[in-house]
């Protein structure tokens, strides 16, 4: 699909297939409010005998140019969600404390190759539609707290965390990965 097909709509800008917050929408469930979410769009392929499922596992509208929005971000209690379009929201997986996301930005003359990697802070409406790629952090904790209460030191992505705010005996791990965004770097 070329950009012209995503027009701007439901936060979206035009040709934007991911938009994405520094600090999540406090309407969504249990959401903390201090760390990073993101949304991206979908159009199912209307094969209704292998349907494209959100993450509710219910199937996308195959119906050309309608769209599913699903928006994922950490609750209140560590838990990784997802919403989609705002009428359910569902828990992927618990342990997750933080999550930071960088946007892999290309420009008109350079569309399919990210030049930059910015956080949401720092897009602008012209930058959205030349999201080709994603990097996303996770920091994972255990539900027990097996080491001493001496903290450590963590960077999740463009984020330093202090020892101050893991000095509770918890084990943590940080994950990280680099996404493409194939939509966007097909057109």
């Amino acid at each position: 699909a070329s950009n012209a097909y995503w027009l701007g709509q439901n936060g979206f800008d035009e040709g934007a297939i991911v938009v994405g917050a520094d600090s999540t929408d406090a309407t969504l469930t249990d959401a903390d409010t201090t760390l990073d979410s993101f949304t991206f769009r979908m159009e199912g392929d209307g094969d209704a005998t292998r349907p494209l499922l959100d993450c509710a596992g219910v199937a996308i509208d195959g119906t050309p140019g309608i769209f599913t929005r699903m928006t994922f971000y950490i609750d209140t209690n560590d838990q990784l969600r997802c919403d989609v379009a705002g009428a359910s929201s569902v828990v992927l997986v618990s342990g997750v404390e933080d999550m930071q996301v960088l946007y892999g930005v290309g420009n008109a003359s350079t569309p399919n190759r990210a030049t930059r990697y910015l956080t949401a802070t720092q897009m602008t409406s012209a930058d959205w539609p030349y999201v080709v790629a994603m990097q996303i952090g996770l920091m994972t904790l255990s539900d027990n707290t097996p080491l001493d209460r001496t903290g450590r030191d963590y960077i999740l992505l463009d984020k330093d965390i202090d020892s101050t705010a893991t000095a509770d005996g918890r084990a943590r791990q940080v994950f990280t990965q680099t996404i493409a965004i194939r939509s966007q770097l097909s057109g």
